[in-house]
């Protein structure tokens, strides 16, 4: 999340609209804090509970990324997963990027 309050800054952005779904760990303290931090420029909005087809990025990155790194493998670390997951977004937005 800071290098999306970075990149606009960078770019002079005003607002940003962060669209979430209701999952646990995006009402964790750390987000709020977060949010709260950057309340002049973030703007959260929750999409539909219990609705994944409502959530586009589910379709578009999640489930590419984890059928390239995490489905029927096994990683001999945390750090290799990691490695695996960052190797494939970087071609990904490489790819896809607008």
């Amino acid at each position: 999340m800071s290098n999306v309050i970075a990149y606009a800054k960078r770019h002079s952005l005003k607002k940003i609209i962060l669209f979430i779904d209701r999952a646990t760990y995006h009402k964790t303290p750390e987000v709020k804090k977060f949010v709260k931090e950057h309340k002049d420029i973030l703007r959260i909005k929750f999409l539909g509970k219990g609705d994944p087809n409502s959530n586009p990025i589910e379709s578009l990155v999640n489930r590419r990324l984890n059928s390239a790194v995490g489905v029927d493998r096994s990683h001999a670390s945390i750090d290799v997963m990691t490695t695996a997951a960052r190797n494939f977004l970087r071609k990904y937005n490489s790819i896809y990027a607008t």
